[in-house]
């Protein structure tokens, strides 16, 4: 798992519960503290442990700290990475770089450490088809993401799962259809 997703899990918990609920959900996970580099990946089950003893720490389901950590997430990721979503200029584009933005990382991707979680299943004029297949089982961050990304940008569309691991498929499948841009407020 990529550090920067580590530290930003670590912020959510903080400002959900305070500094004391990180070091618990630290101790519960049975992790030392660490200050996770942006630039390196670290082992998937240390993602998996921290992530499970946040939810409990936190006194949440899967789900609320599912939607609640895709709301964070996308509430700071433009201020972490303004050029990012500069750049990419509309929600197609931003949800097409993900995958690639994460295989480019040189020093995580040098050590082969990365899983290729997310993928492009299918692109269409008027929709994207990612294919995510994690250990995390985290499809519900991922629609609500790519909802928030869709608002972030101004844009209407809609985001559905076609197929989810919690259901028995092999692998999720989260179709964005793309609408257009959002009307007057």
């Amino acid at each position: 798992m990529m550090g920067h997703v580590m530290t930003l899990l670590i912020r959510f918990v903080e400002e959900q519960g305070g500094p004391q609920a990180v070091a618990r959900a630290f101790e519960h996970a049975g992790l030392e503290r660490v200050d996770y580099r942006f630039d390196t990946a670290y082992p998937e089950q240390d993602f998996a442990r921290l992530l499970g003893a946040s939810v409990a720490t936190l006194g949440a389901t899967s789900q609320q700290a599912e939607l609640g950590f895709a709301e964070f997430f996308m509430r700071v990721s433009p201020e972490l990475f303004p050029a990012m979503f500069r750049q990419s200029g509309n929600a197609r584009t931003m949800l097409e770089r993900i995958p690639q933005l994460h295989r480019s990382i040189p020093a995580a991707n040098s050590r082969g450490a990365l899983l290729n979680k997310l993928s492009i299943e299918r692109s269409g004029p008027d929709e994207l088809v990612y294919r995510y297949d994690s250990p995390h089982r985290l499809c519900l961050f991922l629609r609500r993401s790519c909802e928030l990304v869709l608002k972030h940008y101004g844009e209407r569309g809609t985001v559905t799962e076609r197929a989810c691991v919690h259901t028995g498929a092999p692998a999720c499948l989260v179709a964005v259809r793309f609408e257009g841009p959002a009307g007057p407020r």
